[in-house]
């Protein structure tokens, strides 16, 4: 059930951000604080990966190996794009 929780949530979250780009950077306070938010969350996200799943028992091929650094990659981008919105407006 977790599971289901943060993919609507993840699926919420990009919706935002595909149907609304101009509104999350157009500078108002309700967009920096979403942006801050999603920022937020990435960021949990990304500490949550690293540090609290141990996944050297599922990660045995090249491949899952690779997933596992681009997914980590994607996370650090959404940190900081999010953050820049919240933080730099245009």
């Amino acid at each position: 059930m977790y599971g289901v929780f943060i993919v609507i949530t993840i699926v919420g979250l990009g919706s935002l951000s595909l149907r609304f780009p101009q509104t999350l950077i157009d500078g108002s306070p309700m967009s920096r604080y979403l942006c801050g938010f999603i920022a937020v969350f990435w960021l949990v996200r990304l500490v949550i990966q690293l540090f609290v799943f141990d996944m050297k028992l599922v990660l045995n091929t090249r491949l899952l190996r690779s997933g596992y650094h681009v997914l980590t990659l994607v996370f650090i981008y959404f940190v900081l794009v999010y953050r820049l919105g919240a933080f730099c407006p245009t």
